[in-house]
């Protein structure tokens, strides 16, 4: 891939952003910048067949790990406990990541990842 010139990047993006634009591509282009982008990103991506899965919320993805840890489900849980959401509700899915992987491994966990993130099905 090769580094955009300002000309490309004029055609897609209005001009009244574009001084930030060039500035953040000249800074990721000589590694003096990262850039994180949050997982909703994604929503936007075009799938490549109108079959593809979504990609999961960061809610949905801690819910397969969850499922992992505890080898139930959310719903059963919360079926169990006498319909109380509040017995299972998570706040922190990097927490339930990480006792995926103490528990079962990192290859473990980088399976999970590969099988709900459906990478290969957008442009």
């Amino acid at each position: 891939m090769s580094k955009p010139d300002s000309k490309e990047l004029e055609l897609e993006f209005p001009s009244n952003i574009m001084p930030y634009i060039i500035e953040l591509s000249e800074k990721l282009w000589t590694g003096k910048a990262a850039l994180m982008v949050g997982a909703g990103l994604s929503k936007n991506a075009d799938k490549i067949n109108t079959n593809a899965k979504n990609f999961p919320s960061w809610h949905e993805l801690g819910a397969v790990f969850y499922e992992k840890i505890h080898g139930k489900t959310l719903r059963q849980t919360i079926s169990e406990n006498d319909n109380n959401i509040n017995s299972v509700s998570f706040m922190n899915v990097l927490k339930l990541a990480e006792e995926v992987k103490t528990a079962f491994g990192r290859s473990v966990l980088e399976d999970i990842l590969k099988d709900n993130i459906p990478d290969d099905d957008f442009k």
